[in-house]
């Protein structure tokens, strides 16, 4: 299981609903890369970075039972996808939510009174990573290592107090992440490089073999 925060995509939001019984709390819970936007990749650590793929969330929003809570709390339960409490919907941006919190003095002291006041401004999700790649780009000269979320199974998100990390950095929480992805990492550029004397080996044989079949068409 692994989290991230965000703070870039805007603050969370509390709204009153449309049929004025009660009200929202929602906003992005996650952002997708956008190559023109540097704020849509996060670093993990130097010189490798992660990027959340449109597409990433498609099967979720349709299939996953995903709560809403606060702070990742259990006990503040803020909404539920299948109790229809929970809304999420996906734009070009990215990832949105919209939960309809019980009306509640605890939720109205505790919650949203803290955002409408600005005082909480971040979202986080978490996640269990199903599809991802490792891709290697060189930019002015620097080697860069892009791990990509392809498809993702949304556990809960919601507004948090604290954000692991500002701006373009995750939250990645706790070394066993990190050494998680560390090891992924690892793990792909020995299998790319194996791959690359492989290619290397067998366009060795694949010239051989070609210059036997000229000496022996010059020598018949």
């Amino acid at each position: 299981m692994e989290r991230r925060s965000i703070t870039a995509a805007g603050p969370v939001r509390v709204k009153t609903r449309e049929d004025g019984k009660g009200k929202t709390i929602g906003g992005y819970g996650a952002v997708f890369y956008n190559a023109s936007d540097p704020g849509t990749q996060y670093q993990l650590w130097q010189d490798v970075f992660e990027r959340i793929m449109p597409g990433a969330f498609d099967r979720a929003i349709r299939e996953d039972d995903v709560r809403s809570l606060f702070n990742h709390d259990c006990n503040i339960v803020l909404g539920r996808a299948s109790a229809g409490t929970l809304k999420l919907s996906i734009d070009s941006r990215g990832l949105l939510y919209e939960a309809s919190p019980a009306d509640t003095q605890l939720l109205r002291d505790q919650v949203l009174s803290p955002i409408e006041r600005g005082e909480v401004t971040g979202s986080s999700f978490m996640f269990v990573p199903l599809a991802t790649a490792w891709i290697e780009e060189v930019v002015d000269g620097r080697t860069l290592y892009i791990r990509e979320l392809r498809e993702c199974q949304l556990w809960e998100l919601g507004p948090v107090v604290f954000p692991a990390y500002e701006g373009t950095t995750t939250g990645v929480r706790g070394n066993f992440d990190l050494a998680e992805l560390r090891a992924s990492l690892e793990k792909w550029q020995r299998d790319k490089g194996t791959k690359g004397q492989r290619d290397e080996d067998g366009e060795a044989v694949a010239v051989r073999a070609r210059a036997v079949q000229v000496a022996e068409a010059e020598a018949e």
